[in-house]
């Protein structure tokens, strides 16, 4: 296992931009890669890195010369964190970036939406925090010390941060176990389960919450209980799916989203980024409507059904459920009103 998603060799083959985050130490496996599922040599890719420091570095080449390039920034000061762009987005000029005088509003927490504003600002948008908000941790019951053969199954990043840090604070390391296993719903989430030693047996290759569900219901036996770890708030289609065919589940709250104080509305947004259903009910909290001519872009369809419960306003929904895919939503509007 090289740590990229299960189904790299089709994300390789889109002619999208693709972005990838923190993935400098990355880069010659990421080359490699996507040489091998088919990506031309010649398609144009970049590094950038440092987009608010005082020398920022960004490095642009053929994909078969990018990493002799990055080894010859790295002399200027290239370093993590930084983003590859591979497709036609990373051939622009540097002094005419790809976002330049876009403006974008970011909701939700910080693990998610401090990537997004590295990323648009990297790429020229201004990023401006609106409904946010802040993690709770939930007391949760001790699943660890269950003996019937189960499953872990974790929705997002925060959820594998919460249940390691309560194992950590009650003394109960997590060991060996032969009737336990783990499911994450995408790449970003097996990443944050990865940090802790981890590598998850299930990672649907679409990541929607029924998507993982039905990959759930095809892999797991009748006798083993499904226990979920997210929010309190999280969709309930997960948990109902897997009890219509007949499976115990436990849907367990691990945490908890709490707004902080409004944040003005800007002058002019272009878009706006959801990447929660929670975050989409506190942002028609906090501002009862969406400005006047604002894009909303959703991070997959759990989100994106909320957000139709407040408006019939078209909307972008991101092809993969992370910052990046987010941003490559972006992107491909952009693409498209400047054809």
């Amino acid at each position: 296992a090289d740590g990229l998603p299960k189904d790299f060799d089709a994300i390789a083959k889109l002619d999208d931009t693709l972005v990838f985050l923190m993935g400098l130490r990355q880069l010659p496996r990421i080359v490699q890669r996507l040489l091998e599922a088919g990506k031309s040599p010649d398609t144009p890719a970049a590094v950038l890195s440092g987009g608010n420091s005082p020398h920022p570095v960004a490095i642009r080449s053929a994909l078969k010369n990018i990493e002799t390039a990055a080894a010859a920034a790295a002399a200027a000061g290239a370093a993590s964190p930084a983003i590859i762009l591979v497709g036609k987005v990373a051939a622009m000029d540097l002094h005419a970036k790809p976002l330049s005088g876009v403006c974008v509003g970011i909701t939700g927490t910080e693990e998610i939406a401090g990537k997004q504003r590295f990323l648009l600002e990297q790429l020229g948008a201004k990023a401006v925090r609106l409904a946010v908000s802040r993690v709770r941790d939930l007391p949760m019951s001790p699943v660890w010390e269950t003996t019937r053969p189960h499953w872990l199954v974790f929705t997002s990043g925060n959820g594998v941060k919460r249940f390691f840090r309560q194992l950590a604070q009650q003394g109960k390391p997590l060991g060996p176990c032969a009737s336990r296993r783990f499911a994450v719903i995408g790449a970003a989430t097996q990443k944050v389960l990865e940090s802790f030693g981890i590598r998850a047996d299930l990672c649907p290759e679409t990541f929607t919450s029924e998507a993982l569900a039905l990959a759930l219901a095809e892999k797991a036996q009748p006798e083993e209980e499904i226990i979920l770890l997210r929010s309190v708030s999280g969709a309930p289609v997960l948990r109902e799916l897997l009890a219509q065919r007949g499976f115990t589940v436990r849907d367990i709250a691990a945490y908890a989203l709490a707004p902080e104080d409004k944040t003005p509305l800007p002058a002019h947004l272009d878009y706006l980024t959801f990447s929660s259903a929670g975050g989409v009910e506190l942002f028609f909290h906090q501002y009862g409507s969406l400005p006047q001519g604002v894009q909303c872009v959703c991070i997959g369809e759990v989100t994106a059904r909320a957000l139709e419960q407040h408006t019939s306003a078209a909307y972008l929904l991101a092809e993969e459920i992370s910052a990046a895919g987010i941003i490559n939503a972006i992107l491909n509007e952009q693409r498209k009103k400047a054809q």
